[in-house]
């Protein structure tokens, strides 16, 4: 998987948005990855302190691994580029 600062420059040069928006629940980031995904947008998911302290440091990265892998396996060529920022 391509690193954050590829993405930034890839998106830079092509003109295109990377959305960062912060989630508090699952449903908020299925959303987010789901809209992300249709429109081919990078996104930043982020959890502030106390959003990592309500949902964990651990559970929050491996829900963000889950969907990059979910995408992955459905044979999307590759990792979708979602990441996760502490705020």
């Amino acid at each position: 998987m391509k690193r954050l600062l590829e993405i930034i420059k890839e998106a830079e040069n092509s003109k295109i948005p990377i959305g960062h928006f912060n989630v508090s629940d699952l449903a908020g980031l299925k959303a987010i990855f789901e809209v992300s995904r249709a429109l081919n947008v990078p996104v930043i998911i982020g959890v502030s302190e106390g959003e990592r302290d309500f949902i964990g440091v651990k559970q929050i990265a491996a829900l963000i691994k889950s969907l990059r892998d979910e995408y992955s396996a459905r044979g999307a060529g590759g990792n979708y580029p979602i990441f996760l920022n502490a705020d």
